[in-house]
């Protein structure tokens, strides 16, 4: 039975290579995370406020409920998109993306949720199936949506 030698896989180029990547996006790096950063900082001030109210035995108002219900999901809108950006930027960067039709953002989004479904379920099932799960799908959104090669 023959079998396939094993290819070398160190972890000095596996950060070359992201270092790389990112010295290439640099500045879209630095966009998508101030912006989701700073958005997620402010969730997390109006979650303090009202954390404190509650502590204080005064109920948080319906008014500074439903605007941090409204910033989260700002939050999530904007991360999907910023995320999808990102992903785009890099593959153009790196000379990966073969596709240069319509943007498939929508694609993205499903394939996105799809696949956390499926890491939650796995999470729920056992630990292990859900790592598996997450490391086998942690492409399947960028690679497919924005068109890359392979």
């Amino acid at each position: 039975m023959a079998t396939r030698p094993q290819r070398g896989l160190k972890i000095g180029e596996i950060i070359d290579k992201t270092f790389g990547v990112l010295s290439l996006t640099g500045l879209p790096a630095l966009i998508f995370v101030v912006v989701i950063g700073g958005m997620s900082a402010g969730i997390d001030i109006f979650a303090k406020e009202m954390t404190t109210s509650a502590a204080a035995g005064v109920a948080p108002s319906a008014k500074m409920l439903i605007q941090t219900l409204a910033l989260t999901l700002l939050v999530v809108v904007t991360a999907f998109i910023g995320t999808y950006l990102f992903v785009e930027a890099m593959l153009k960067r790196t000379g990966l993306m073969s596709y240069t039709g319509d943007k498939r953002i929508l694609a993205f989004v499903g394939m996105s949720l799809l696949g956390g479904l499926g890491v939650l379920g796995g999470f729920i099932l056992l630990i292990i199936p859900g790592l598996v799960f997450m490391a086998r799908w942690s492409v399947s959104g960028p690679c497919r949506s924005a068109g890359a090669k392979g």
